[in-house]
């Protein structure tokens, strides 16, 4: 009986030990890809997801070290998805790029999609007991169009709102420029006037407000070549946020359109931007 039980508990530690190996034999790490819209980060993403899952086959890929060792054994697509993101659409992509001689679908919100890739480790003590080796890596999509919004958390309310006025007034002779103008121009004298006080996110006036100034980055997004930053860039893609009121706020220059201090809107609105 005392035979078995070691024999048991030696056997025990080794599958032990094999698991342990295993395990530390995968690795995992994150990428994330980002850029504003338009600069090619789903094609690049689907790219890069076809060579590596043909490079026993049809890719050649020359700069990668294991290839060129003949240790590399192949790349596949991980079932080990979080289920917090949207997946990469990558059969969708593929489709459109090989199918529909159309580019991918632009990115609009985050989402992420996990390759397994297997190799032979290189020769070492620890190689001898598992030479195979998985490397997981998570590719995330991200939209650029977010990062813009990095220095808001540095400004206030109304230092946003100058800083963004100026960056604006190349594009005061747009249809929607003259919109925001009308819109902003009506709430504010409504709130001069007192009939719209206390002012509401969910009033009509601040409303339209909202949505003409949302309007005017899309169409500055939409037809200009030059580069210039569109905050909160969230309006232009604003992902799982999109129809919520974390997104109803806008810019009010003080010098075209005084308040004062006490006047509703004001925190209403300072209260959005920093949220």
């Amino acid at each position: 009986m005392k035979g078995i039980f070691i024999k048991k508990s030696i056997s025990n530690l080794l599958n032990e030990t094999q698991k342990q190996l295993k395990k530390a034999s995968s690795q995992r790490i994150q990428i994330g890809v980002t850029g504003l819209s338009g600069s090619g980060k789903s094609t690049f993403v689907t790219s890069l997801i076809t060579q590596l899952l043909t490079a026993n086959s049809v890719a050649k890929l020359p700069f990668v070290e294991l290839i060129n060792e003949n240790r590399w054994l192949g790349a596949k697509l991980s079932n080990h998805e979080n289920g917090e993101y949207m997946r990469f659409p990558y059969e969708e992509s593929v489709h459109n790029l090989q199918q529909l001689d159309s580019w991918p679908n632009p990115t609009t919100r985050e989402s992420r999609i996990v390759l397994e890739l297997t190799y032979i480790a290189k020769s070492s003590i620890w190689s001898k007991f598992w030479p195979e080796r998985t490397l997981e890596i998570e590719l995330i999509d991200y939209p650029g169009e977010w990062l813009s919004d990095i220095p808001l958390l540095d400004l206030d309310y109304f230092a946003w709102s100058a800083e963004i006025s100026t960056n604006l007034k190349p594009f005061r002779d747009f249809d929607e420029a003259k919109v925001f103008k009308k819109k902003i121009l009506s709430l504010h004298k409504a709130i001069q006037s007192g009939k719209d006080e206390p002012v509401s996110e969910n009033s009509i006036k601040y409303l339209q407000v909202v949505e003409a100034y949302k309007s005017w980055l899309r169409a500055i997004h939409d037809n200009t070549n030059q580069y210039v930053i569109l905050q909160p860039g969230r309006f232009l893609s604003p992902g799982h946020l999109e129809n919520t009121p974390l997104l109803n706020f806008f810019p009010w220059d003080l010098n075209q359109f005084p308040l004062n201090e006490e006047c509703s809107i004001i925190p209403l609105l300072k209260n959005r931007f920093r949220t």
